[in-house]
């Protein structure tokens, strides 16, 4: 059976009808399409602004994600 590209295009759409990105993803991937062409555009000083930023929403996140009261917070030698 010769795949086509219309049978392709049909196959794609049933399977994203069936299951469909989440809400966030499709957020997500948008948002980071227009930071993406943004820093493209940028001269370096706002790279660079670009990037401390980032970076600093980056590890607030990762502190947020961790447990309140790990393990590893109450120890000691």
């Amino acid at each position: 059976m010769k795949l086509t590209k219309s049978k392709l295009k049909q196959i794609i759409k049933e399977e994203l009808e069936a299951n469909p990105l989440p809400w966030w993803m499709k957020m997500t991937d948008d948002l980071l399409a227009k930071a993406q062409d943004m820093f493209r555009q940028a001269p370096p000083p706002g790279k660079e602004y670009m990037i401390n930023n980032f970076e600093t929403y980056i590890l607030q996140w990762k502190e947020e994600m961790e447990p309140a009261g790990s393990p590893d917070d109450d120890y000691t030698e």
